[in-house]
């Protein structure tokens, strides 16, 4: 399940290049610390200016040091622009489960399954 909704805008502050380690401002931007931050997420970091990102590429969280600092997977490929910013999509991950107790050739019932936006019907296996 993805969306691409923006969900984690946050200014950086330090991040040197060949260092995998970034950390940012904690009061004044969208997001002020990594709680809406997490390993795996995809984001860019973007200049001041919010005109092309740092590097030309796209980076991994690979984890979440403290409220304001993380990791990421790969070495920055340049310097974070000090008051650029993070930004990062929406992730998440659903795994469901079902166990089937009792066996019905001949079933009446039908699964409903309803999200925010869709509904999701499951039906039993004919």
């Amino acid at each position: 399940m993805s969306n691409s909704r923006l969900s984690y805008k946050a200014n950086t502050t330090v991040g040197a290049i060949n260092t995998s380690q970034v950390t940012i401002a904690s009061s004044g931007y969208p997001d002020n610390n990594t709680n809406h931050l997490f390993p795996g997420d995809v984001s860019v970091l973007l200049m001041r200016d919010q005109n092309g990102c740092i590097g030309s590429t796209t980076y991994t969280v690979d984890s979440i040091i403290s409220a304001t600092q993380f990791n990421l997977t790969a070495p920055l490929a340049a310097a974070v622009d000090t008051s650029g910013y993070v930004i990062a999509t929406q992730s998440g991950t659903w795994n469901v489960t079902f166990t089937v107790t009792q066996y019905d050739p001949e079933p009446e019932a039908a699964f409903l399954f309803q999200s925010r936006h869709q509904p999701y019907r499951l039906l039993p296996h004919s």
